[in-house]
Order: structure tokens, then sequence, then C-alpha cells
């Protein structure tokens, strides 16, 4: 291994996946009823509930995330091709304008 490659080497750690979660302690809670789950399916039951909230929570983030960028590139996009535009007319109308003074551009 080269000092190049031994420099630029680190240490792989997992992510934390629940860093930029915003989820409230609340919302992370299992529902344990007073006597304990009495059976399996009541506690799948309830992780299913869970696996459910946290999925729709975590697709509404993504589809407004996705809304913002979406519109944010629209703008740059529409803003870039109007100056094309507006350039080209300007072009255009002040060749007409010089075809009819006499003038070659």
């Amino acid at each position: 291994m080269s000092d190049s490659e031994q420099a630029a080497w680190q240490r792989w750690r997992p992510q934390d996946l629940l860093a930029e979660a915003d989820f409230s302690p609340a919302e992370m809670e299992i529902n344990v009823p007073e006597g304990g789950y009495a059976s399996d399916e009541l506690l799948q039951a309830e992780l299913t509930r869970l696996r459910q909230q946290a999925e729709q929570k975590g697709y509404q983030k993504g589809l407004a995330q996705g809304m913002e960028v979406g519109k944010q590139q629209g703008y740059e996009d529409g803003l870039s091709q109007g100056r094309q535009e507006g350039v080209e007319k300007g072009l255009a109308e002040s060749r007409e304008q010089q075809k009819r003074d006499g003038r070659a551009f």
C-alpha cells in the first residue's frame, strides 16, 4: 500500500440513522398495555403500527423535500430560458430596426 493510499484510508463507521430523525420521544414509544402483551400478535400489531407511522412520516418528508428541489430547479431553468429568449429577441429586434434604418448589423 503506497503512502497516498494509506493517508486516504479511514475506518468505516456506521451512520447514525436516528441523527436526522425528527420523531418526538412520544412517537417512538411502544404502547405497552398495563398487563403486558397477551400475545405476540398484539406486539407485532403494535410494531407494525409504529413501522407504518415511520414510513408515512418518512414518505411525507421525502415528498416535501422533492417538491422543494423540483420547484427550485424549475425556477432556475425557467429563469435561464427566459434570459436566453430575452437576449435572442432583443438581438432580433435590433437587427430588424437596423434593417429599417438601412444599416447592416
